[in-house]
C-alpha cells in the first residue's frame, strides 16, 4: 500500500511538473509572437526614402511627375504595387497615352473585366521574384522590363513593355486590355 500511495504521489509530482514546464512554454510561444514585427508586403519596400516619399505623393495626388526620376524598372514595381492596392486610377495615371487609351471611367470598366484577375495572378506568382532586368530595344525611348521567379528547377519569366513619354517610363497596358478583349 505504501508503494502505491508512493508511486501515486510521484505520478501526480510529475504530472504537475509537466503541467508547468508546457504552461511556461506556451507563455514564452506568445511573447515571441508579440515581439515579432509583421510587415505587409510591398513591392516598392526596396525604394530609397526619397522615392518612397515621391511614389506617397503619387499615390495622394495621381500627378505622375512625382515619378519623374524613377527608371523603367522602378516604374514597372510602382505598376505592380498599383495592381497589389487594385488602384486602377493609378495604373492608368502611369499607362502609356496611346491613340487608342480610352477615358478614367472606360478604362476602369474594361481593366476590371479584361486585364485584373490577370494581374493579380501575376503579382502572386512574381512576389517573390529574383530578378527584374530592363532590356534595350532598337528605339531608345522604348523598354522590356523582364521580371523572373526560379523555384526549384523551374524558371518562370514575364516581360512588360514600356515607353517614355513627356521624360516618365510609361507601361503599355491597354494594349494588355486590347489583347485580352480580342480573345
Amino acid at each position: 500500500m505504501k508503494i502505491i500511495k508512493f508511486l501515486l504521489s510521484a505520478l501526480i509530482f510529475m504530472i504537475m511538473v509537466t503541467a508547468c514546464s508546457q504552461q511556461s512554454t506556451v507563455q514564452e510561444d506568445e511573447q515571441y509572437l508579440e515581439s515579432v514585427e509583421v510587415s505587409e508586403f510591398s513591392y516598392v519596400s526596396g525604394f530609397s526614402e526619397e522615392h518612397l516619399a515621391s511614389y506617397e505623393r503619387f499615390n495622394q495626388d495621381k500627378d505622375v511627375q512625382h515619378l519623374r526620376e524613377f527608371q523603367a524598372d522602378e516604374m514597372l514595381l510602382v505598376y505592380m504595387d498599383l495592381i497589389v492596392k487594385s488602384d486602377t486610377e493609378g495604373i492608368y495615371a502611369i499607362t502609356a497615352k496611346t491613340d487608342i487609351l480610352p477615358e478614367l471611367d472606360v478604362f476602369q470598366k474594361e481593366y476590371d473585366e479584361y486585364l485584373h484577375e490577370s494581374n493579380i495572378d501575376t503579382v502572386f506568382t512574381y512576389r517573390f521574384f529574383d530578378s527584374i532586368t530592363v532590356k534595350e530595344t532598337e528605339n531608345a525611348d522604348r523598354v522590356l522590363v523582364e521580371l523572373t521567379v526560379h523555384l526549384g528547377a523551374n524558371t518562370t519569366t514575364v516581360l512588360y513593355e514600356l515607353i517614355k513619354e513627356d521624360e516618365l517610363w510609361k507601361l503599355m497596358v491597354y494594349e494588355q486590355i486590347e489583347y485580352f478583349k480580342s480573345k
